[in-house]
């Protein structure tokens, strides 16, 4: 996913200590910011379309 958005995923690892995995990625901006209403709907996601994917995100700090 991060390459298909034009970034690289990194590691470091330790040895008894633990690995640190990190992407950077750009990303536009915008000056535009539209205000949402208490009452407005956020649309349910319910799946996607393609082959099933997984994710798996892990960390050790809250």
């Amino acid at each position: 996913m991060v390459s298909l958005m034009g970034g690289e995923l990194n590691v470091e690892s330790c040895w008894g200590v633990g690995s640190t995995f990190w992407f950077e990625i750009e990303l536009s901006s915008t000056d535009f910011a539209a205000p949402i209403s208490p009452q407005q709907q956020q649309p349910v996601i319910t799946g996607y379309e393609g082959k099933r994917r997984q994710i798996l995100i892990v960390d050790d700090r809250p």
